[in-house]
């Protein structure tokens, strides 16, 4: 049997219904106005009455305080009364400033005046902290040249260095030297420690550099392996096939010094030491990578003279 739209929706809304309806009744004969009013029972029994009292009267504080202010004046307003109730941090009232203006001002210039001493004082720690740094400075000064055994003489305005050092020289165990002959020593020393220095950086940048262009010149020879092995097909001897390797090699040393070279001479005015460009220098830097080139080519020449003719065709 099918039942018909309508009255499936009346069932559905009936079965919803009920028990709404018996939730609400079971509320209703539970806690609602259906349902039963408590009643406590209790036995009649003979008790004293308590007396009480009733009056009207005055209502005073335990605790009383006096407040002042903490400096004389005048009292200008007064905004509570006796009686008020007040919180703290309230304003009672103000005083008059009469004089107030006059010490202010002359607790700011006691004010100012402490601050130009503690500046004054300031300045004097700084100069003593300066003072202790140069003496501090001069103590390892004066250590370490007693550790050397030497000793820095200043002479008095007027005085001759040489008679000076000509009298030192007559004690026994003693050297003098003069603040021109000291110049001399240290530049030369300078200078010799200087040649040392930018002659070995000088070999290690010649050792990277024929390393650089040996392994370009290698690249460039190992990728034209075939075309080495076709001009050695058709007949060209080895001395042309090096030849050729020798002016690539040569070719990209040359490009690399002028290269250097023009650097060189625009950044000389803007370095930060003075660089002294001398011709003689120059021409010697230009054999000097002509023979790098030369020694680097040598690893691609020797494997373009091994290449097999018969891979031109493989």
């Amino acid at each position: 049997m099918k039942i018909p739209p309508n009255t499936r929706r009346v069932l559905l809304i009936i079965a919803i219904l009920l028990p709404l309806a018996g939730l609400f009744l079971f509320t209703a004969v539970r806690t609602g106005p259906l349902a039963p009013v408590p009643v406590t029972l209790a036995e009649v029994e003979n008790q004293a009455l308590t007396p009480a009292l009733f009056g009207i009267g005055t209502v005073e504080a335990r605790y009383r305080f006096k407040i002042g202010p903490t400096r004389t004046g005048r009292l200008a307003t007064l905004t509570v009364d006796v009686g008020d109730a007040v919180k703290k941090g309230q304003q009672l009232g103000t005083l008059d400033p009469v004089d107030l203006d006059a010490r202010i001002a002359s607790q700011q210039s006691s004010l100012d005046a402490l601050e130009s001493h503690v500046s004054m004082a300031r300045s004097r720690v700084a100069e003593a902290k300066a003072q202790q740094n140069y003496a501090a400075n001069q103590l390892s000064r004066y250590r370490e040249l007693l550790r050397s055994n030497a000793v820095l003489i200043r002479l008095a305005p007027g005085t001759d260095p040489d008679a000076t050092a000509d009298a030192i020289r007559r004690w026994k165990r003693l050297q003098v030297y003069t603040r021109a002959e000291m110049e001399q020593i240290l530049i030369g020393k300078l200078i010799a420690t200087s040649a040392r220095q930018i002659g070995l950086f000088l070999i290690i940048l010649a050792i990277v550099s024929a390393a650089i262009v040996a392994f370009i010149i290698y690249t460039m020879t190992m990728a034209k392996i075939r075309e080495i092995a076709v001009l050695k097909l058709i007949g060209t001897r080895n001395r042309t096939i090096a030849a050729m390797i020798l002016q690539q090699a040569l070719g990209l040393g040359l490009i690399g010094f002028a290269v250097g070279k023009i650097i060189a001479t625009a950044w000389a005015p803007y370095f930060p030491k003075y660089v002294l460009l001398v011709p003689g220098d120059t021409v010697r830097g230009f054999i000097a990578v002509l023979v790098i080139c030369t020694l680097a080519s040598l690893l691609a020449i020797r494997i373009a003279l091994k290449v097999d003719p018969a891979e031109a065709i493989g």
